[in-house]
């Protein structure tokens, strides 16, 4: 058997990278008219030049993969090369495919879960309501009644339906048959006009303090009215009033105690 295939069977006998990489730049560094130096003219070229040398090894002595454009330069340039190099050159070019193949399967499975994530939106994609839900109608009063959609973002709603103590269901453009609705306020649409604007009449101010069956038509009433935010409004003032009553109460306690307890402070100092 031809020497070299012996050289061949024991390529795999260990031999540090940094030395193998070494030997290789050193071979690449090597000028190529060393060995023809005593043929060559007086006036061909110096062995200095830049031209006389092979390809340089781009790659550091402790990096154990081998780049292909290099090692493809290396066997180009040294037809010669023993066995054991060749091994190690083999060892740096499965380790880079190694290295390829785990970029590779880390960007399928990111294309993958990429694709999972469409296909839950695909699956879960509907069509937005085409006409008013039961219950529900157009929004044509409330132009500015808008919901928050993440990030500072608000989106339109298009159909609404009155809900209790001055709050409205509502669906946007894109919302369907499986999305829930918002739960938002209403007010009463501002009215702007130069005249001067009358006060409330006592008996109205009365009357919207008052927890009568004649407020309660009052609120039905304006219930019916294309505007639901004046039910709205008048709801809200019943119940700030009467929050503000439960305050000005308690402040009364509080004053009678704080009227105690000074009473009581000025007996003990006799």
């Amino acid at each position: 058997m031809p020497s070299s295939a012996r050289n061949v069977s024991v390529c795999t006998i260990d031999r540090p990278c940094s030395h193998i990489c070494s030997v290789i730049i050193n071979i690449l560094y090597t000028p190529m008219s060393d060995a023809n130096m005593s043929n060559e003219s007086p006036h061909s070229s110096p062995p200095d030049s830049p031209a006389s040398y092979r390809v340089p090894c781009t790659l550091a002595p402790n990096d154990p993969h081998m780049s292909p454009n290099t090692m493809a330069t290396i066997l180009a340039t040294q037809p010669s090369i023993d066995a054991i190099t060749l091994c190690s050159i083999a060892k740096g070019l499965v380790e880079t495919i190694k290295e390829q193949e785990e970029q590779h399967g880390h960007q399928l499975l990111s294309a993958h879960n990429c694709y999972q994530r469409l296909e839950d939106k695909l699956a879960n994609y509907e069509e937005g309501y085409c006409t008013a839900p039961d219950g529900y109608k157009h929004n044509v009063n409330y132009p500015n009644l808008k919901v928050p959609i993440g990030k500072g973002l608000y989106c339109p709603t298009k159909w609404i339906k009155l809900a209790d103590k001055g709050m409205v269901l509502a669906y946007t453009e894109e919302q369907g048959p499986k999305s829930n609705p918002y739960l938002v306020p209403i007010h009463a649409a501002p009215i702007f006009s130069s005249e001067p604007i009358d006060p409330i009449p006592q008996w109205l101010h009365q009357l919207l303090i008052s927890q009568s069956a004649i407020f309660h038509t009052l609120v039905n009433t304006a219930k019916k009215l294309d505007d639901w935010g004046v039910a709205a409004n008048i709801t809200c003032y019943w119940e700030y009033n009467d929050k503000m009553a439960d305050i000005n109460a308690h402040i009364e306690q509080l004053q009678a105690k704080a009227d105690s307890v000074r009473l009581a402070k000025l007996l003990c100092k006799g």
